[in-house]
């Protein structure tokens, strides 16, 4: 009896555990053109040095692929707020 109790806690522990790590289903062939072309529109238009763009796209990627569990329900929550983009708020100031 003293071991089930133990046991049963950490079963229960576990299960209940609500900081689960979510499922990503963002290919790695996803993850690296979306990075590619945030490099390629940082570099034109943000008119930051290849270092700056590195680190503000690794730093918007990683927001994307935490925030949504795929591409596709980024971009629909992108295109649905197009003047929202305080998703990246934490890497403005990367650089």
């Amino acid at each position: 009896m003293k071991i089930i109790l133990p046991i049963l806690s950490i079963i229960c522990f576990i299960s209940c555990n609500t900081n689960q790590v979510k499922k990503s289903n963002w290919t790695q062939e996803e993850k690296e053109l979306i990075f590619k072309e945030c490099v390629n529109y940082s570099l034109d238009f943000n008119e930051l040095n290849l270092n700056q763009s590195n680190r503000y796209c690794s730093c918007t990627l990683r927001v994307l692929v935490n925030k949504f569990e795929s591409k596709q329900e980024a971009e629909q929550y992108l295109i649905e707020n197009s003047s929202l983009n305080s998703i990246y708020e934490s890497c403005e100031n990367i650089n």
